[in-house]
């Protein structure tokens, strides 16, 4: 978590042994709602996610746009997905945690 000024900002960090693993179905979605369930003592207005594979930041922004219907921002480095307005996609913080994809 990081406090800057009045906001809150979730940033999480994920390191997977195969790049494509992220992308299999449900996989990137689950992740972004565990970070949504982290209660904090304020509702966070960021999510920002990086995803490592082999000390390379993958860029999912494009695969998270789609997923989201267009609730993130532009690509900021160095995250792999960065959204602008979680909560228009994950609904009302926190999350309740979700049951794990079935990969």
């Amino acid at each position: 978590m990081v406090i800057s000024g009045l906001s809150y900002q979730v940033i999480m960090e994920v390191s997977v042994d195969d790049a494509a693993s992220i992308l299999a179905p449900g996989v990137l979605d689950y992740v972004l709602r565990v970070g949504w369930a982290t209660e904090l003592p304020n509702e966070p207005t960021i999510l920002s996610l990086t995803v490592w594979n082999d000390g390379t930041t993958l860029d999912l922004q494009s695969t998270a746009q789609e997923l989201t219907g267009g609730a993130n921002l532009e690509s900021v480095n160095p995250f792999s997905a960065y959204l602008d307005a979680p909560v228009d996609y994950l609904g009302d913080w926190p999350g309740t945690v979700p049951t794990p994809p079935a990969v």
